[in-house]
C-alpha cells in the first residue's frame, strides 16, 4: 500500500516573524502587531513580500488618551511614599498616606473611604509555668497569715513592662477541724529566698469555715480554687525585673489542724496546684 504524504494540513503559528528561519506554507507569524500567513515556502523574504505573505490582520491605532494619562493611571505618580495605601473613590484612584506607627486602617464615618484611625492593644502570651506540690502541709498554729504550703517551689516572672497582664492561679483541697477557719493567696518577692514577700493577694484568715462539717467528728473538707490577674504595676512589679511567686496559707485563731493539698476519698486532685501567665501588651 503506498503512502502520500500531503505535508502540512493546517496553519501553524510560529511566533514573531524570524528572516533566518525556514516558513512553509499556511505558517502564521506576527510582525510589529500584525499577523501574516505563508503562502509560499521561504527564507529571508520580509512579511511585505506579497509573493510569500498575505496580512491577517493589521495592528490598530491607539486611542484617545484618558484623563489619567496615556495608558491609564500610572500608580507610581499617586502613591510616592514607602507605607502610602492606594484606594478609589468616585473619580478614581487616590492616595492615603501612611500612618504613624500604632494606628489601624479603619473606615470613615461616611463609610465612603478609608482613613487611619487609633489601633486596638493586643496582648501575647510571654510566659507560661505550672507547678505541683504533691506534699501534704498541715499544722496546727493558729492566727496566720503567710504559711507556706508549697515547700520550696515557686514561680517566677520576667517582667518587660508594667503593662505586662500577670496571672497566677491555685487549685488544692483544705481540711480543718474544730469548727476552724482557714484561707490561702499568694505572696512575691524580688529574691528566691522571700526575704521580704509581700502579700499580693489573699482570701483573709475566715475565708473557709467549718460550720458545714459532718457531725460525726466536725472534720470540714474544701475544695478551692482561685485566679488572680492584675497588670504588672497593680501587682507593684517594675519593668525589666524578675520576680519570684508562691502560694500562702492563712489559719484563724480557733484549734484545729489545718491541711492544705490533701486527698478526698477516691480523688486524684491531691497536692497544691499553681501556675503563672505572662502578657505583653503588643
Amino acid at each position: 500500500m503506498s503512502t502520500v504524504n500531503l505535508g502540512q494540513i493546517k496553519p501553524v503559528f510560529k511566533g514573531a516573524y524570524n528572516n533566518s528561519t525556514a516558513y512553509v506554507l499556511d505558517n502564521i507569524v506576527t510582525s510589529a502587531g500584525s499577523s501574516y500567513i505563508c503562502i509560499l515556502a521561504s527564507t529571508g523574504n520580509a512579511v511585505s513580500n506579497a509573493t510569500y505573505w498575505t496580512q491577517m490582520s493589521a495592528v490598530g491605532t491607539n486611542g484617545t488618551n484618558g484623563t489619567n494619562g496615556t495608558n491609564g493611571t500610572d500608580v507610581g505618580t499617586v502613591i510616592t511614599t514607602a507605607g502610602d495605601v492606594l484606594y478609589r473613590d468616585g473619580s478614581g484612584l487616590q492616595r492615603l498616606a501612611k500612618g504613624t506607627a500604632g494606628q489601624a486602617l479603619v473606615m470613615n464615618s461616611g463609610a465612603t473611604a478609608p482613613e487611619w484611625g487609633a489601633g486596638v492593644d493586643g496582648y501575647q502570651l510571654m510566659e507560661w509555668q505550672r507547678k505541683k506540690q504533691s506534699t501534704t502541709f498541715s499544722t496546727s498554729s493558729t492566727s496566720q497569715n503567710n504559711l507556706v504550703i508549697a515547700g520550696a517551689l515557686y514561680l517566677t516572672v520576667n517582667v518587660k513592662a508594667t503593662t505586662d497582664i500577670v496571672e497566677v492561679g491555685l487549685r488544692m483541697n483544705i481540711r480543718f477541724d474544730n469548727m476552724a477557719y482557714s484561707g490561702y493567696g499568694f505572696e512575691s518577692d524580688d529574691n528566691a529566698g522571700f526575704t521580704s514577700p509581700a502579700n499580693q493577694w489573699s482570701t483573709g484568715q475566715h475565708a473557709e469555715g467549718n460550720e458545714w462539717g459532718d457531725i460525726a467528728n466536725n472534720n470540714s473538707y474544701r475544695t478551692v480554687s482561685a485566679v488572680v490577674g492584675y497588670t504588672a504595676a497593680d501587682w507593684g512589679f517594675a519593668a525589666n525585673t524578675q520576680y519570684f511567686i508562691r502560694p500562702i496559707g492563712m489559719t484563724h485563731s480557733s484549734p484545729s489542724t489545718f491541711t492544705f493539698g490533701g486527698s478526698t476519698t477516691s480523688g486524684t486532685d491531691t497536692g497544691i496546684h499553681f501556675y503563672l501567665k505572662r502578657w505583653e501588651v503588643q
